[in-house]
């Protein structure tokens, strides 16, 4: 019986036979592996570009506003990125944070994107996303009939 089973383990190891099939069985769940990192940070780029574009309109609407809070750069904010496609993708609504150094107004948001299948395979749980933009007025832009707004800064990142 012993013999049997020792011969049987000499010839599979010995045996060429379904070596492609091994080989396709490794290849397959490598290449599922980097789809699903491909889907992964699509999305995450996905949500990173909605973030930025719903900070930056929100500073720059403070600032043109004359308006540099946080209560309502966060009101500009989640209206403008609520109906994303990123935001019902999210753990939890983004933290916007903002500061005031006249003549600037700086903003930051961040949020934590969850991720599907490389957290499965990976153990990477979620994504996270940064975004920040600084706007301020222009020199004279106060004077009456004359509101400008230069963005001194925009920039995405957090990686």
């Amino acid at each position: 019986m012993r013999s049997g089973f020792r011969n049987g383990v000499r010839s599979f190891g010995s045996s060429e036979a379904g070596s492609v099939l091994m080989l396709f069985a490794i290849a397959a769940v490598v290449l599922l592996f980097l789809v699903g990192a491909a889907v992964e940070v699509w999305r995450w780029n996905a949500g990173q570009a909605s973030m930025q574009a719903a900070l930056d309109r929100s500073v720059l609407l403070a600032v043109q506003n004359n308006r540099m809070t946080d209560e309502y750069a966060n009101a500009i904010f989640r209206t403008g990125f609520a109906g994303t496609v990123a935001a019902s993708s999210l753990e939890a609504a983004p933290i916007l944070s903002c500061e005031q150094e006249l003549p600037a107004f700086s903003c930051s948001a961040s949020a934590s994107l969850p991720t599907a299948l490389i957290g499965t395979i990976a153990g990477i749980r979620s994504l996270p996303l940064k975004v920040v933009a600084t706007a301020g007025l222009a020199a004279g832009a106060l004077q009456p009939g004359r509101l400008q707004v230069a963005v001194s800064e925009v920039r995405g990142g957090g990686r």
